[in-house]
């Protein structure tokens, strides 16, 4: 996969975590902050670009997206609870 089509897919996956209707967000947001500090690991064998690969030797791209979200969200809440 060349780095342009590589770059534009990672940026539309996370996109896609990040503009969900309010109700799923709302659930996503319950369950990235609940997980605190955690590794997250999409763990299966089926890929190892997306996944862990099974065996923790993939890239486990979606893990990383995740945790960069639930970053991101940390950051709004705390500017949130800034503001009051």
């Amino acid at each position: 996969m060349s780095e342009t089509v590589e770059r534009t897919s990672l940026n539309l996956r996370y996109q896609t975590y990040r503009l969900r209707d309010d109700a799923c967000e709302a659930r996503l947001r319950a369950m990235l902050l609940g997980t605190g500090e955690a590794k997250l690991v999409e763990h299966t064998a089926n890929d190892d670009y997306w996944d862990d690969g099974g065996d923790g030797t993939g890239k486990n791209v979606l893990g990383r997206i995740l945790i960069d979200v639930r970053e991101e969200l940390r950051a709004e809440d705390g500017a949130v609870a800034g503001e009051r």
